[in-house]
């Protein structure tokens, strides 16, 4: 099984080993060695990267058997080489930084709430914690944060223990360990004690900034979302950029934006409404000039058009008023929605029409004999849709 020199040295990047095994996956080079201090994924962490002899190491796995495979790809290794890793230094320090966090919250939400843990994911762009809870309060949150940060702050020390037996028995453990002989469990001062075979801080302070970010739910439990340390910073950094750019757009201070905001929508929606009475007022001549444009498919009159600047919801109407006026087909295309209506002298149901066309072009959607919608229209196909209504049309 590998010596994986993380267990004791999770700030160790730099190490030296034998090549055990060696197998091919596909277009990669699996790589087994007898010591190694790259972190498979495991337990919701990550998988480090870095370099076997400057050779970029993809991916790290954990077979069945304990034993930790490198990926590479356009490698070469034998049975007995010698080999020099690196551990790449910053992915490696986000992922001590994410573990430690989630530690400090998970056992924040039992000491608080009662929440337990139930899943973990820490990934590229943020860690998570699933809670055996439907939802956390917005109060909670920031609650839990605040005292996070405290303890990030309080400079813990954090250690870790390898036991077995009686000793584990005696140990808090936030959760009992799932398997049986020697157990690692880190210690977090006086806070935590969780069996774990991820890699983590020396103390509370490396984390640095604990920013929950967001909750969800899934499979019926409160997901939390948070980022530490740098990834923090950034997103701190990218939202007082947005901020302040709004901000200064809107002539106002940050903590005036969701007003001012709020009062724009406001505004928006009522200049919206009064648009769309003008524009619903002048339907009737709107619908006679797009008549003047109608054409002649097979014994039915037909007017085929895109119509910019319109209330989406008035479509319908338009297209309607259109095909009483020809007494014929109307078909309106508005962004990525299409509308068909027909007069009742037609002779043409718009269903029927929609219905065919959808098989034909692969829009979705439906109605009734007097109208029907469809939906994920391209612009660009435009002619390509007229074209083929006009053919439908035309053998009606």
């Amino acid at each position: 099984m590998t010596e994986r020199l993380y267990y004791r040295d999770p700030a160790l990047l730099v190490f030296d080993a034998v090549v055990t095994r060696v197998e091919s996956a596909e277009e990669r080079l699996l790589v087994y060695l007898n010591r190694s201090a790259f972190y498979p994924t495991s337990g919701g962490q990550s998988h480090d990267l870095g370099n076997l002899n400057e050779h970029a190491v993809v991916d790290v796995i954990e077979d069945s058997d304990g034993d930790i495979a490198h990926a590479l790809v356009g490698a070469s290794f034998a049975i007995g080489d010698e080999v020099h890793g690196e551990v790449e230094a910053r992915r490696r320090l986000k992922n001590r930084r994410q573990h430690t966090a989630q530690h400090i919250l998970s056992q924040l939400f039992v000491q608080k709430f009662g929440a337990e843990t139930v899943s973990v994911h820490l990934g590229e762009d943020y860690g998570a914690i699933e809670l055996e809870v439907g939802t956390v309060g917005e109060e909670a949150l920031r609650e839990i944060e605040r005292e996070a940060n405290t303890i990030v702050a309080t400079n813990l020390p954090i250690k870790i223990v390898f036991a077995t037996g009686d000793e584990i028995s005696r140990l808090p453990l936030r959760k009992p360990p799932q398997r049986e002989g020697m157990i690692r469990v880190i210690q977090i001062g006086d806070l935590d004690w969780s069996a774990c075979g991820g890699t983590h801080c020396n103390s509370t302070a490396e984390v640095g900034i604990v920013k929950i970010i967001g909750t969800e739910k899934i499979r019926g439990h409160a997901l939390v979302r948070f980022l530490v340390g740098e990834q923090a910073l950034e997103d701190y950094g990218m939202r007082l950029e947005v901020t302040d750019t709004l901000a200064k757009a809107l002539t106002c201070h940050p903590t005036d934006l969701p007003t001012k905001v709020e009062k724009l929508m406001s505004e928006n929606k009522n200049l919206r409404r009064e648009l769309s009475l003008l524009q619903k007022e002048q339907l009737p001549a709107r619908a006679r000039e797009l008549a003047a444009k109608r054409l002649t498919a097979g014994k039915t009159m037909l007017v085929s058009e895109e119509v910019a600047e319109i209330d989406p919801g008035l479509l319908g109407m338009l297209a309607s008023q259109t095909a009483e006026e020809i007494n014929g087909v109307a078909f309106l295309m508005n962004g990525q929605r299409v509308v068909i209506a027909t007069a009742a002298s037609a002779g043409v149901a718009a269903d029927q029409l929609a219905r065919s066309l959808s098989q034909k072009v692969g829009l979705k959607g439906g109605g009734n004999a007097r109208m029907a919608q469809l939906g994920g229209a391209d612009p660009q196909q435009f002619r390509e849709y007229r074209d083929a209504l006009i053919a439908l049309v035309e053998n009606a």
